[in-house]
């Protein structure tokens, strides 16, 4: 089998210019959603983005969005199953708005699609700044010849990462809707679309370029290998040399466009642009991050000083409390000493009230003895008087 150069649609001017062939364009989607397009209207917007971050001023990003609108048949809406042949699809719908032509139906859903080859932050937050701008905006679409009708619509997100999701170890990702009742903690299949849970909730596919593989087993698989950068050209990033797929119409289509980017020098000066913008971008937001980690490791340095000065000033009031605490211990054992002296002393002078009393109470006694005894010879010396005056009147006698 023959081989091509082509140019390599990783890069931002080639990616625009192979979609900007609305066939092409078409038939990518189609293979990405795993439905059938019937009708296709791409919208490619060419931004150029601040990074908002003032430590780098002037610092512009080109990145490149692509809406796209699309109308799908309703039995053709189908999603695939990983446990099912990749030719055959399971019938679930993705819930988009509905309209009736010529007595089909079909469902409409606004597409975004992304490219972005880097790994900063302020990319991410770009995608969620542009999702929510396609969020807060309404559709106009026509529901009858010359009749039109404002309304919003739900949204698919399609994104073109230049990086690995680490946990993601696959190529194509789907993040769908699911429908779970949560108190019985069952699933549960929506039959009918509810426009509050279409138009606040989004399903979104990821395409991991730098996963893809080798392997041309479907549809997708054979468009995606037009991304696939194993392909590169060792001299030259900006091309890939590929096998020459005969018999896919897409394909062979989309790598013919490719092969005209390959050889025309204005894309390969617009991608040498690129890849110096990128630089720019790397080195300067390496310098930033670097920046940032040394004001981090400061902070962390100062946090690190004023917690010891904060532990060594508990420590400092701890040692203060506890010899407050040990000044109040022996204060208390002052106060206790005082009172036991106290209560000594006046068991002492109990004791030495005690002896007065009893000397008070001995000294009444021998007062009362000596009243006794004084009283007794007081007697005495009557009755003596007494008996000598009896005797006297008997000697008279």
């Amino acid at each position: 089998m023959s081989k091509i150069t082509i140019a390599n649609p990783i890069y931002d001017v080639v990616f625009k210019y192979l979609l900007e062939d609305l066939d092409i364009a078409k038939g990518l989607i189609s293979r990405i959603l795993g439905c059938e397009i019937e009708s296709l209207e791409v919208h490619s917007q060419e931004t150029q983005q601040e990074t908002n971050l003032p430590e780098i001023p002037g610092l512009r990003l080109l990145r490149l969005d692509f809406k796209a609108v699309i109308w799908v048949k309703e039995e053709e809406n189908l999603e695939k199953s990983e446990n099912e042949n990749p030719k055959k699809t399971a019938k679930k719908k993705i819930n988009l708005t509905e309209k009736t032509e010529g007595g089909a139906k079909y469902e409409r859903k606004k597409v975004l699609i992304e490219l972005q080859k880097s790994k900063e932050l302020f990319d991410i937050l770009r995608f969620r700044k542009y999702l929510a701008e396609n969020y807060s905006k309404a559709d106009t679409i026509m529901i009858s010849a010359g009749k039109n009708q404002t309304e919003v619509l739900p949204i698919v997100t399609i994104y073109f990462l230049g990086f690995l999701l680490e946990h993601i170890p696959f190529p194509v990702l789907k993040v769908g809707k699911q429908f779970q009742n949560v108190l019985k903690g069952t699933n549960f299949e929506l039959k009918k679309r509810e426009d509050f849970v279409d138009l606040l909730t989004h399903e979104s596919y990821m395409i991991q370029i730098l996963r893809l593989e080798d392997k041309l087993l479907n549809p997708l698989e054979k468009i995606l290998l037009l991304f696939n950068q194993k392909y590169r050209l060792k001299e030259d990033k900006h091309r890939l040399f590929i096998e020459e797929n005969v018999g896919d119409i897409l394909v062979e289509k989309a790598q013919s466009r490719l092969a005209r980017a390959a050889g025309d020098e204005d894309f390969r000066k617009k991608m040498d642009i690129e890849d110096e913008m990128e630089r720019t971008v790397l080195a300067k937001f390496k310098a930033f991050e670097a920046q940032i980690e040394e004001e981090k490791q400061r902070a962390e340095t100062e946090k690190e000083r004023a917690d010891a000065a904060e532990n060594l000033l508990k420590e400092e009031e701890r040692r203060k409390e506890a010899e407050k605490e040990r000044a109040d211990a022996a204060e208390n054992l002052l106060k206790e000493e005082e009172r036991r002296k106290e209560a000594e002393k006046q068991r002492a002078d109990a004791a030495e009230n005690l002896l007065k009393e009893e000397e008070r109470r001995k000294e009444a006694e021998k007062q009362r003895a000596d009243a006794a005894e004084n009283l007794l010879k007081e007697q005495e010396a009557k009755i003596a008087a007494l008996l000598k005056e009896l005797k006297d009147k008997e000697n008279k006698e």
